[in-house]
C-alpha cells in the first residue's frame, strides 16, 4: 500500500509539473495567474488541485474558434439586415465628448445608435414591476439571459407569466447560466417547457457540480421583447435583490430599460449565445427581421452602444479596455460603483495616476458582503486608493451596482464587475451612453447614495486587526482565480 501511495504522488507531481509548463508555454498565461495556480498546486492535496485546475483553469478555449466562428457568421448574415455601416458615423456634436464613442467604434467595433429612450432602474422592485407589465404585453417573441433565476417568488412569478404568454403564442426563449443556477432545481421551467417554451442552460454540467466549464459564467442579464424593448444591467431574477435576504440588505443595483436602436445589438448578442445553446437558426424564420429587428420609432437622441465581452469575442477585454479609456480620458472626475473590486497591475495603475493627475475619483463598495474570500480581496486595496487620493465610500447595505461615470457626460451601466473574473473569465456586456441627462441623473443617485455611505479615511487601515491583514494578504494571492 505505502508502495502505491508514493508511486501516485510521483504522477501527481509529474502531472502538476506539466500543467504549469502547459500554462507558461502552450497558454500563455499571465505572470499572476501563473502564480496562483503554482500556489494552488501547492496547497491543495495531490490530484484534487489537477481537478480544480481542469473545471477553473481551462474550459471553452477548445471551443473558442467554434464560438468565433459561430459569432461571424451571425453577424454577417444580421449585418446584411441591420446595414450596420449605417451606426459608424461618429456625431459632430460639439456639446458632448464623442472620445468614448469613437474607442468603442474603431477598438470594439460596437455601433453608435443614436435614436434610445433610456430609463433607469435603482431598485429591483421598479424594474422587476415595469418587466412583467412589459412582457404581458409582448405580441411577438420573448428573449430572456440571465446568471441567475431563483426559483423564489419573484422567479416563480416571471416563470408563470412567460407560460402564460407561451400559451398565447408568443415566442419565449430562455438561457440561465449553469453555475449561476447551480443550487436551483430546473423543475422550475418544466411547465414553461411543457407548454412550448424553449430553456436552455449556458455550459450545463451533466454531472451535479462537476462542471468543466466552470470557470466560463454567461454573466450576462439581457432581454428582449418584440425586438423594441431591451432590458440590461446588474439586476438578476431572485427575492434577494428586492432586499429580501436576511443579511443581504438594503440591496443597492442599477439597471436599464432601452427602447430604440440599441435594442438591435441587445438582440445580435442574444441570438449568439443562443446559437451557442441550441442548434435552432431563428435567423432562418420567415419574416426574420421584421420580427426580431423591427424599425424603430423613437426620436429622442441619447447615444448608446452596447458592448460584449468575454471569452467568445476575439478582443475578449473589451469592457475592461473602455473602463480604461475612461480613466485617461477624464477631464474632471470619475464615480465608480461595484460590489468587488479584484484589479490587475494595470487597472490599479491607471485608477492611482489618473487620480494624482488631479482627476477626482470616488469609489462605492458594500459593507456587507456575500462572498468572504472575495471581499477580502476588495478590501486589500482600499489603503492604496486612499493613499493615491481616491474616495472610498463604504454603503451601509450590499450594493451590487455596475456603474462607471466619466466627466459629465459619459456613462456604463451592465454587468461587468471591477475585478479580473468579469474583465477576462465572464461572458458580460454593458451599455455604454453619452448624454449629458443620463449622466446626470446617475450622479444624482450616486450622490443621494453617499447618505446612506460611510466615507473612509486613513483611520481604517490602522483599524484592522492583523488577522485580517494576513485574510486579505493571502485571499489576494488568488485574485486572478476569483
Amino acid at each position: 500500500m505505502a508502495i502505491i501511495i508514493v508511486v501516485f504522488s510521483w504522477i501527481f507531481l509529474f502531472l502538476n509539473i506539466l500543467s504549469i509548463l502547459i500554462m507558461i508555454f502552450l497558454e500563455r498565461k499571465d505572470t499572476r495567474s501563473i502564480q496562483s495556480w503554482i500556489l494552488t498546486f501547492l496547497i491543495l492535496p495531490p490530484g484534487f488541485s489537477l481537478y480544480v485546475y481542469f473545471v477553473l483553469g481551462r474550459g471553452p478555449k477548445l471551443n473558442k474558434k467554434k464560438i468565433e466562428t459561430r459569432n461571424f457568421r451571425i453577424f454577417n448574415e444580421i449585418d446584411s439586415m441591420l446595414n450596420v455601416k449605417d451606426y459608424s458615423s461618429i456625431p459632430d456634436n460639439k456639446n458632448i465628448d464623442t472620445s468614448i464613442l469613437k474607442f468603442n467604434l474603431l477598438h470594439n467595433n460596437s455601433a453608435i445608435t443614436e435614436f434610445n429612450d433610456v430609463k433607469i432602474f435603482n431598485t429591483a422592485y421598479d424594474k422587476f414591476e415595469e418587466l412583467i407589465k412589459d412582457i404581458k404585453n409582448a405580441k411577438h417573441s420573448i428573449h430572456l439571459l440571465y446568471y441567475i433565476i431563483k426559483n423564489d417568488t419573484i422567479g416563480n412569478i416571471l416563470v408563470r407569466t412567460l407560460t402564460e404568454k407561451v400559451k398565447e403564442g408568443v415566442k419565449v426563449r430562455l438561457i440561465y447560466d449553469d453555475v449561476g443556477c447551480i443550487c436551483v432545481s430546473k423543475k422550475m421551467f418544466d411547465k414553461l417547457k411543457e407548454a412550448g417554451g424553449e430553456v436552455y442552460s449556458f455550459f450545463p454540467s451533466y454531472v451535479k457540480f462537476i462542471n468543466f466549464n466552470l470557470n466560463y459564467r454567461n454573466h450576462r442579464k439581457i432581454v428582449v421583447i418584440d425586438g423594441k424593448i431591451g432590458y440590461v444591467g446588474g439586476i438578476n431574477i431572485g427575492d434577494e435583490y428586492m432586499s429580501l435576504h436576511k443579511k443581504l440588505n438594503p440591496w443597492k443595483d442599477c439597471h436599464l430599460k432601452i427602447i430604440g436602436d440599441a435594442v438591435n445589438f441587445l438582440q445580435l448578442q442574444f441570438i449568439q449565445d443562443l446559437a451557442y445553446v441550441s442548434n435552432h437558426k431563428i435567423e432562418t424564420e420567415e419574416n426574420f427581421k421584421e420580427n426580431y429587428f423591427p424599425k424603430s420609432n423613437t426620436e429622442k437622441v441619447t447615444y448608446t452602444q452596447i458592448v460584449a465581452s468575454g471569452p467568445d469575442k476575439k478582443n475578449y477585454e473589451k469592457i475592461k479596455s473602455t473602463y480604461l479609456r475612461m480613466l485617461y480620458n477624464a477631464k474632471k472626475e470619475i464615480f465608480i460603483q461595484t460590489p468587488y473590486l479584484g484589479l490587475d497591475e494595470s487597472f490599479l495603475s491607471a485608477l492611482i495616476s489618473t487620480a494624482q493627475y488631479g482627476i477626482k475619483i470616488r469609489i462605492m463598495l458594500p459593507t456587507i458582503y456575500d462572498k468572504r474570500i472575495v471581499y477580502r480581496v476588495t478590501s486589500s486595496y482600499i489603503n492604496q486608493l486612499l493613499r493615491a487620493g481616491i474616495e472610498v465610500y463604504l454603503y451601509k447595505g450590499f450594493i451590487h451596482s455596475k456603474v462607471m461615470l466619466m466627466d459629465d457626460c459619459v456613462t456604463s451601466i451592465g454587468t461587468a464587475n471591477f475585478n479580473i473574473r468579469s474583465f477576462s473569465l465572464n461572458f458580460e456586456v454593458n451599455a455604454f451612453i453619452t448624454d449629458h441627462e443620463i449622466n446626470s441623473k446617475m450622479k444624482e443617485i450616486f450622490y443621494d447614495d453617499i447618505n446612506d455611505c460611510v466615507k473612509l479615511d486613513e483611520n481604517y487601515e490602522k483599524n484592522k486587526s492583523l488577522l485580517i491583514k494576513i485574510e486579505e494578504g493571502f485571499s489576494r494571492l488568488f485574485t486572478p482565480l476569483f
